[in-house]
């Protein structure tokens, strides 16, 4: 009799250590799961934010700068973000330390949340373009641009998370007419990248001799070169340019200065922008 109940003691103790065991693994196996389930949330989210390019450029036009933002969306759905105010980005332009314009600068902002949705595989653009009081001052001035959103989808952004700082050469700010008021240089545009470019146009021969040369702020790439002049009236011109790649700068913009023999007359061709 003392044999069978100790046998049943043993058998008790062993379903209680077996179902101990049973529920230990259950717990164990539920809490690796939802920490699963959250190291997957948090992938996806960066995942997010990760397939999200962003891109700012800063390009000096006749009269002042035109600046541009994208965001392009290289996610599989499309992504929401969420501005918290209607400022939806910032520009700082400085000369050395001194900040010569500020997007923000005594403008006022609804403070209702403004939400942009850029599909998949598309993208969002946005442009300000200043044009200064006083003409600038011809040299290289320090760019920070900034998209302000806070979300990407549900992911909560860190601040800066859209932000590029660069250099961007200002040159004379000369208007692209002569003297008089009369028209020299017309129809610009510029294809290419990376040391490469076509640049086309259209020119009067009043002009007299005129010539480019391009830059990076801080070295000649291309020394001063002659354009030759063909007819007696409007004619079109194409400069190739070609730039070593060991030449190119690391981060920076390189311009183009088409001008007459007194540089009397230039116009500013932006090339590219390095980042």
């Amino acid at each position: 009799m003392k044999k069978l109940f100790t046998l049943f003691i043993l058998l008790m103790f062993g379903l209680l250590a077996a179902c101990g065991s049973s529920n230990s693994g259950n717990e164990s196996g539920q809490a690796n799961a939802e920490e699963n389930d959250q190291e997957n949330t948090t992938e996806t989210e960066s995942a997010i934010r990760d397939n999200l390019e962003f891109t700012a450029e800063a390009e000096q036009q006749q009269d002042g700068i035109t600046f541009s933002f994208e965001l392009v969306n290289h996610n599989e759905e499309d992504v929401t973000v969420t501005f918290p105010s209607g400022q939806q980005y910032e520009i700082v332009l400085k000369k050395d330390d001194e900040v010569v314009y500020q997007f923000s600068e005594g403008k006022m902002f609804t403070e209702a949340l403004v939400e942009e949705t850029i599909a998949s595989g598309e993208s969002k653009t946005w442009e300000e373009e200043w044009q200064p009081e006083q003409e600038l001052a011809p040299g290289e001035y320090n760019v920070e641009m900034q998209l302000l959103p806070t979300k990407a989808g549900d992911e909560e952004l860190e601040e800066g998370a859209f932000t590029s700082q660069f250099s961007i050469q200002i040159s004379d700010m000369a208007e692209e007419t002569s003297a008089d008021g009369e028209e020299l240089i017309r129809n610009i545009e510029v294809t290419g990248e990376n040391g490469t470019y076509k640049v086309t146009g259209e020119m009067h021969p009043s002009i007299g001799n005129v010539y480019y040369e391009v830059e990076d702020g801080h070295n000649y790439l291309v020394e001063q070169t002659e354009i030759p002049i063909e007819g007696e009236d409007w004619y079109s011109f194409t400069i190739d340019i070609s730039i070593a790649e060991e030449d190119l700068p690391f981060n920076g913009v390189i311009m183009m200065s088409i001008f007459n023999e007194d540089r009397s007359y230039v116009v500013p061709v932006q090339l590219d922008q390095i980042q």
